[in-house]
């Protein structure tokens, strides 16, 4: 007959993250034969927990696959698809019945209620439970160019939560935004002289030498008698346009703020089903869409766990119509 050692935490760890996640009771164990040789190979055991050490009645039952290596092994009683009734009291006593491959282990193992090494399934897979992976940034966006998140799960996440913020952009010497004209100005730029290319041959001259009088008989001068003023304290105006003519004062008054920003993830847009759950300024519920292109706007927690469940490369992306600056936060909690 095969015996069996069974060894339990002797405290209540501090993985208990809510109260409705899956409760798991972690078993480490030792399986020998019953000359004592340890046990290599995959077992099938049966976990019974009874509330008498005798007879009594059996609260719960679970058989596992067990991989067992040179007599040790660990089965997360409750895991897969034995979990726990949410009526099992904690509180009190139970005894553990083992049954390896039909055969039943005696006696009883008898595990108060400060025996139990008990965490959630969660906390389980986690190295910290509550550090979350952060992914932070920003970029302009508009029809043409939107903000990318790739990531990676090495795990199915217990939580993700995005934050998003739109704010305005300025579209002063923006290339991407197809046909459009700038405006720009400068400053006052103080005393200052000009030289102007004013003979055939190309050369540069001062103003003051090249400029002759109505008689003036040299002929290579291009323009003769072009009155100039003192330069003084004065100002310029510069043109600057999409087809590189020279037109229009330059300025810096040009701003856009997003109008129409969308969530997409793995490119599927998702935005009307995340939709304003904190009731925030600038939500467009006709168009599912964030931003109403006159203010900034921040959208709160943002719940994106069910649409991460499953391991791999995974990308969110913000897109919007006109054009606007996005700053994101994303947090994954495992």
């Amino acid at each position: 007959m095969k015996s069996f050692k069974m060894f339990l935490a002797v405290a209540i760890t501090a993985g208990i993250v809510c109260a409705d996640v899956p409760m798991l009771i972690n078993y480490p164990g030792k399986l020998t034969e019953k000359n004592g040789n340890p046990i290599t190979g995959t077992k099938s055991i049966k976990f019974s927990l009874y509330d008498a050490e005798s007879s009594g009645t059996e609260k719960w039952n679970g058989t596992y696959s067990v991989e067992v290596n040179k007599g040790v092994f660990n089965v997360l009683l409750g895991s897969g698809a034995s979990p726990f009734s949410s009526t099992l009291d904690f509180s009190t006593n139970y005894w553990l019945e083992i049954s390896v491959s039909g055969e039943v282990m005696s006696p009883r193992q008898r595990i108060s209620s400060v025996g139990y090494s008990i965490r959630s399934e969660f906390s389980n897979r986690a190295d910290v439970v509550n550090t979350p992976l952060v992914y932070a940034g920003c970029g302009d966006i508009d029809s043409s160019v939107s903000e990318k998140i790739y990531i990676h799960l090495d795990k199915v996440p217990r939580s993700v939560k995005l934050y998003l913020y739109g704010e305005k952009m300025s579209t002063l010497f923006y290339s991407e935004m197809g046909s459009h004209n700038h405006t720009a100005s400068s400053g006052n730029s103080g005393d200052h002289g000009h030289n102007i290319l004013t003979d055939n041959t190309n050369t540069w001259f001062g103003a003051s030498t090249c400029i002759g009088t109505v008689d003036d008989s040299d002929s290579t001068r291009a323009w003769r008698s072009w009155p100039i003023q003192n330069s003084g304290s004065h100002n310029h105006s510069i043109a600057v346009n999409n087809n590189g003519n020279p037109s229009v004062n330059a300025g810096n008054n040009n701003k856009t703020y997003p109008d129409s920003v969308r969530v997409l993830i793995d490119g599927l847009n998702k935005t009307g089903f995340i939709g304003n759950p904190n009731g925030k300024n600038y939500w467009n519920s006709i168009n599912s869409t964030w931003g109403d292109g006159s203010h900034e706007f921040s959208s709160g927690e943002l719940n994106l766990t069910s649409y991460l469940l499953s391991t791999g490369e995974h990308k969110i992306e913000f897109t919007e119509s006109s054009g606007g600056r996005i700053r994101y936060n994303l947090y994954i909690y495992y």
